[in-house]
């Protein structure tokens, strides 16, 4: 079983955690191409290799070992501090039960001074990407992998990203689901190099079934 790692922001934390989002889209790396016209012709999920072609001949294949699988684990990556001086070489069953994460955290339930600052007032929160595998406290098994351009994405889809909701689209709302997840998307990727949406890269689309409810304090 593959263990793929996914940066999320704190709102795509906190509705992953309300079993409010069940997708995710990553830029595909490497992309295939820089024609614009270039479509999937083939994706053999149990071999890794996309087939991407302009015209029956031109066929290309890119090989993607690291893709995973249906049944393989996402595990999330989130803004994170541990309120203990022997992080990251303490024994991790100690370290994992002084863990906060920026998500859920409440500087209310500290009465003698939060430790997310240190004694100037600064933020003691370490990103998302110095997050090891062990602090991670969301494990996500993959129901479904595909590749396809980020402007594919669909009304529902958006509702799965959590970037809408999912009675606007019931009511025909599409376009501007689709329109908020742009902002979304663009947010996050648009200044880099081919990300942005106009590029319209090819993205790696991974679902799972969504998690059900938790209390954001219990989390």
């Amino acid at each position: 079983m593959k263990k793929i790692g996914l940066i999320r922001r704190d709102w795509q934390v906190r509705d992953i955690l309300k079993g409010g989002i069940s997708q995710a889209r990553v830029v595909l790396k490497p992309q295939p191409t820089k024609l614009e016209d270039w479509r999937i012709a083939d994706w053999r999920i149990e071999t890794g290799t996309a087939a991407f072609n302009l015209t029956e001949p031109e066929l290309r294949h890119v090989k993607l070992p690291w893709l995973p699988q249906p049944g393989d684990a996402l595990w999330v990556r989130e803004t994170f501090y541990c309120d203990d001086y022997r992080y990251p070489a303490g024994p991790r069953h100690e370290l994992l039960g002084l863990m906060e994460y920026r998500a859920t955290h409440d500087c209310r339930y500290w009465e003698a001074g939060c430790p997310c600052r240190d004694d100037e007032g600064r933020g003691n929160w370490r990103p998302s990407i110095h997050m090891p595998r062990w602090a991670s406290r969301i494990t996500l098994t993959l129901t479904g992998v595909r590749v396809e351009r980020v402007q594919d994405i669909s009304g529902m889809d958006c509702v799965a990203e959590g970037a809408w909701r999912i009675d606007d689209v019931a009511l025909g709302r599409s376009k501007e689901a689709i329109a908020a997840y742009q902002k979304t998307w663009d947010g996050i990727n648009g200044k880099r190099p081919g990300a942005a949406w106009a590029d319209n890269p090819w993205v790696v689309v991974y679902e799972w079934s969504p998690l059900a409810a938790r209390d954001e304090g219990a989390a």
